[in-house]
């Protein structure tokens, strides 16, 4: 579970934005400056406006993306390049819906450019196709695309914006169709970031610093490898960052990410003590709460370090008093066996949220709904 600190909220009138992106949203009028008391997120202007790419997908992606760990990933990544202390955060705006579409297509060569009307921008991101090539040879890697904004102020308040953040969610496989047969073919992680070097990841780029208004933005970029499966979710493999005055991504990143479900016999080679207490605690449940139907454990992992435990457990109960002792029960089997920051989520086989146990390795919280 993700903890909040305590928010103060002040009243800040803007006296306009030098980078006029959006004059909608900038017009001078009362904003709020919602301020996150620990300073280890970003300052949030609101009213918020939804970002318009959100949620966009071509018709390439392979798998269903885990949004949440899309969007808090990209944040992380880009408290890397940008200061939490003096910026503020907002949806991304500077794309359209047009845009993304656009961005997300294929690459058009010269003679597939003939068809195009002269309204046609060249954009695309994925690679040219040409016509009767085994698609085979030219993947389509990119298919969605997030977009998170961080802004300035000078001292007459004028609010600018700073940089720019750009999720691209990629695929982990690749599905075509040649002379009739269809095909799915696993794409390597030499394939990824050699996608990650190439030039047209720059074009996004490129399209951002030619936006009135943008010339001189810095760009983060996070490429965000969608799971293969609905057990654990994607991770970011890369990042890159772009200041304002450039056009190429500099310090392009592979990150050391991943996810590992406990108990299961790959986890066994990554901490087999840690796949030994879960798969303890999983045969406890089951032995004393007969109404559990499920219990499974994510662990998420950076440079081999394990970061976040989440455990989940779907039951049926429905009594608050069952609901409580099952907590306590979770509690004390954890206490005495796990020395590490984890949460365990229980819920009803529905999806209804019944309870959060939360421990920071040293001090833990519960909330019963």
């Amino acid at each position: 579970m993700k903890k909040f600190g305590i928010l103060i909220i002040s009243i800040l009138l803007l006296s306009g934005c030098s980078t006029q992106i959006n004059p909608k949203v900038d017009e001078q009028k009362k904003q709020f400056i919602v301020d996150n008391i620990n300073n280890q997120n970003y300052k949030v202007i609101a009213p918020m406006k939804e970002s318009e790419i959100k949620g966009i997908t071509n018709d390439y992606a392979t798998q269903s993306l885990s949004l949440d760990e899309f969007e808090t990933g990209l944040q992380a990544i880009t408290k890397k390049y940008v200061d939490t202390n003096n910026h503020y955060y907002q949806p991304g705006n500077i794309l359209t819906r047009y845009d993304a579409m656009g961005l997300l297509d294929r690459e058009l060569n010269s003679d597939q450019m003939k068809d195009m009307d002269d309204t046609f921008i060249n954009n695309g991101i994925n690679p040219i196709l040409k016509k009767g090539d085994n698609p085979k040879n030219s993947i389509i890697y990119a298919n969605t695309l997030i977009e998170q904004d961080y802004y300035t102020f000078d001292k007459k308040k004028n609010k600018m914006i700073d940089t720019s953040a750009i999720g691209i969610g990629i695929n982990p496989k690749y599905t075509y169709v040649y002379k009739g047969e269809k095909h799915t073919i696993n794409i390597t992680d030499e394939q990824l970031m050699s996608y990650v070097n190439g030039r047209l990841v720059n074009k996004i780029t490129s399209f951002i610093h030619q936006i009135d208004g943008c010339e001189n933005v810095n760009i983060v970029y996070g490429f965000f490898k969608q799971s293969s499966n609905d057990v654990i979710p994607g991770v970011y493999y890369a990042s890159g960052y772009v200041k304002g005055t450039e056009n190429k991504i500099s310090n392009v990143k592979e990150l050391d990410n991943k996810y590992v479900v406990y108990p299961s016999d790959d986890a066994n080679d990554v901490d087999k003590d840690l796949n030994k207490v879960i798969k303890e605690l999983s045969k406890q449940i089951y032995e004393y709460f007969p109404t559990v139907s499920g219990t499974s454990a994510i662990g998420f992992y950076q440079e081999n370090k394990l970061e976040r435990l989440t455990i989940n457990v779907s039951t049926n109960m429905y009594s608050q008093v069952e609901i409580e002792s099952f907590c306590n029960f979770i509690e004390q089997r954890l206490k005495t066996n796990i020395n590490l920051p984890y949460d365990v989520v229980v819920s009803r086989s529905n999806g209804d949220a019944l309870a959060i146990i939360s421990s920071n390795g040293n001090k833990i919280e519960k909330y019963i709904y």
